[in-house]
């Protein structure tokens, strides 16, 4: 409808142009005869001529403007068509958003430890950290030596987000824009960002919560282009901006918005702040979906991922030329024990359905994740999949899911503990899997009080 509107405002500026052009030369003809309307007329005239020409700029503007939108465009929809939704928590959500703030605490405790039998440990030739395993949150919190047990930038960056679509919900109907979600979402994000380091600070960029450097990079750019869209950014590295930092807060967008289309689309766009990769948005397509179909409840893990593989085989279609050069220029995101053609990328779909042949076939999880650490976008996916698959054989809780995670056998820095962690306690609390953690134990865990107030997370930040 807009591409009519501008085309019918440029035509009707040249006929009148053309209109006020014939008058203006007829008024030049009466100005002959008529020698004492010479004013009048000259005025008449002049003020056509300007009224046309303002019009043929309006006109060229509006074209201008319409292919600049086309071009940076979102499909059919645009980025500046407002959108009509609810923004509200759905069922399940806060117990979601709590339980992914579990395993993301405890995950971050080791994060880049590796394990074995004897326990965990830092550096290739073991002198253990902790002897055994982590088998509950007294043992977490005498390993922290703290009060409580720190979030990671996991957690706030959902919870940053969360907050952004609620502020988006409150702009006026014809404001709710793509393009004015992803903005204030970055410009939270930078805001946040902002406050790290400071005495007391709950920031996603507080050195202690060990930020993405893919992440710090984006925001300090966005900071001087005030440009969401990354991919739009000529001195990006691709292939190298497929790592896992969006889809860890892709989350946020099922939690509020019960749309499961639109807040897979959301998912997608968002990762294009700062991993604009298309495995990336494979990826964040894939959690939001799996997320919002799991609080749903009424379907069933297999039809789950089926949908997951859905979500990232359109995105991948859709993406195919990028994807292959992502393929060709930066292989850091790849598994160096799967090897495609150059020209064949190792798409997210393909990923999430090897690791469902992988749990048919019986590989244990600790397999699974050390060939799927999470710290890409594919392999984090991936990683949630096969957790979720062994949980569901074993009739894991979402706390014994999580400890598998934390416990995993590896060697340094093998696994992206916290972040698989945290995704896995989303995952399995939104399907409605009992939680095994007690409201004491969640009390344990930094700001969970304010987290589970809900609303607009604003007192998380305040």
């Amino acid at each position: 409808m807009a591409f009519q509107v501008y085309v019918v405002c440029f035509f009707l500026t040249g006929f009148v142009g053309q209109l006020s052009g014939s008058t203006g030369d007829a008024n030049d003809a009466a100005v002959a005869v008529r020698k004492e309307a010479d004013k009048k007329a000259r005025m008449r005239s002049g003020v056509r001529r300007i009224a046309a020409g303002a019009m043929g700029v309006a006109g060229l503007l509006a074209l201008l403007h319409y292919y600049r939108t086309r071009r940076r465009g979102l499909g059919a929809e645009g980025e500046h068509k407002a959108l009509v939704t609810q923004v509200a928590w759905r069922s399940g959500a806060i117990e979601a958003l709590r339980a992914g703030a579990m395993g993301d605490a405890l995950g971050a405790l080791v994060e880049f430890c590796g394990h074995n039998e004897h326990g965990f440990f830092e550096s290739d030739r073991p002198r253990y950290m902790v002897k055994g395993s982590i088998t509950s949150i007294e043992d977490a919190k005498a390993f922290s030596k703290s009060a409580y047990l720190r979030v990671t930038d996991d957690t706030i960056m959902t919870e940053l987000t969360v907050h952004a679509i609620w502020q988006w919900s409150l702009l006026q109907s014809t404001d709710r824009t793509i393009d004015a979600l992803m903005h204030l979402i970055a410009d939270a994000t930078l805001a946040n960002y902002a406050q790290r380091n400071k005495t007391n600070s709950y920031s996603w960029a507080d050195s202690h919560r060990a930020p993405g450097v893919q992440c710090i990079e984006a925001i300090n750019q966005y900071a001087h282009e005030k440009k969401w869209d990354r991919s739009l950014y000529k001195n990006r590295k691709v292939g190298r901006e497929g790592g896992s930092g969006k889809v860890m807060d892709s989350a946020a967008f099922a939690f509020v918005i019960a749309d499961t289309s639109l807040a897979v689309k959301l998912a997608q766009l968002h990762a294009k702040i700062s991993h604009p990769d298309s495995v990336s948005q494979a990826a964040c397509a894939a959690m939001a979906f799996a997320i919002s179909s799991a609080l749903d409840q009424k379907i069933s893990l297999e039809k789950i991922i089926e949908g997951m593989i859905d979500c990232a085989n359109a995105v991948s279609h859709n993406n195919e030329a990028a994807e292959a050069l992502e393929w060709q220029k930066g292989s850091v995101y790849w598994p160096k024990w799967r090897t495609n053609e150059s020209s064949k990328p190792y798409t997210v779909g393909q990923r999430i359905s090897d690791v469902c042949d992988d749990c048919a076939r019986g590989c244990s999880l600790d397999e699974i994740l050390q060939r799927n650490g999470g710290w890409g976008a594919p392999d984090l996916v991936a990683a949630v999949v096969a957790t979720a698959l062994c949980g569901d054989a074993h009739g894991w809780t979402v706390k014994e899911a999580i400890l598998a995670v934390v416990n995993a056998n590896c060697g340094v820095g093998g696994i992206d503990r916290d972040t698989v962690a945290s995704l896995v306690g989303q995952f399995l609390a939104a399907r409605g899997v009992s939680m095994g953690f007690t409201d004491a134990e969640f009390a344990l865990i930094e700001r969970d009080g304010e987290r589970k107030k809900g609303g607009d997370l604003s007192s998380l930040f305040a």
